[in-house]
């Protein structure tokens, strides 16, 4: 069977925002080894992406049941006007619950009614969110509805992502 490859290389991610400061918080509270507070890190190394790294190796080892309640994490990074947390400029994780192929800036514009869509957080989304939560939380994770925020960024679509695994 052939998988169709879209053209755009980028799609449109609707999902939820965390912070890098609640990233670390979630990522602490889940059973992953605390590669960040290695005494071997050298000070050019940027700590938080163990972070990023640690959630990965701990989705990645799940049994397939859970890991498909697991998404993938996606940095969001910031603008040039806006402040960043990390030396990499990454101003929030993302956690997809949903995407289509990014075809023009204006599906990112507020004002654009088909950004309305994609900016409307649904009751799959909250469905979606709470099976992570759930799922997380019977591995040891603590994550709340609070420490996220729905919202949208743009990315490589799933077809063309160099990391996606």
């Amino acid at each position: 069977m052939s998988r169709h490859i879209p053209k755009s290389k980028s799609a449109v991610f609707s999902g939820y925002l965390i912070t890098p400061d609640k990233f670390e918080e979630f990522v602490s509270s889940l059973p992953v080894p605390r590669s960040w507070e290695s005494e071997e890190l050298d000070d050019e190394h940027e700590p938080f992406l163990e972070f990023i790294n640690e959630y990965c190796r701990w989705r990645r080892r799940r049994d397939p049941n859970k890991k498909k309640c697991l998404p993938m994490i996606r940095a969001r990074y910031a603008k040039r006007d806006e402040p960043s947390v990390t030396s990499d400029r990454i101003s929030h994780m993302f956690f997809a619950t949903r995407c289509v192929p990014y075809e023009s800036p204006c599906q990112m514009k507020k004002s654009h009614p088909d950004s309305q869509r994609l900016r409307a957080e649904t009751e799959r989304d909250r469905a979606l969110f709470n099976l992570f939560k759930q799922t997380a939380e019977s591995e040891g994770g603590k994550i709340d509805r609070d420490m996220v925020t729905f919202g949208i960024i743009r990315d490589w679509h799933p077809a063309h992502d160099p990391y996606c695994f």
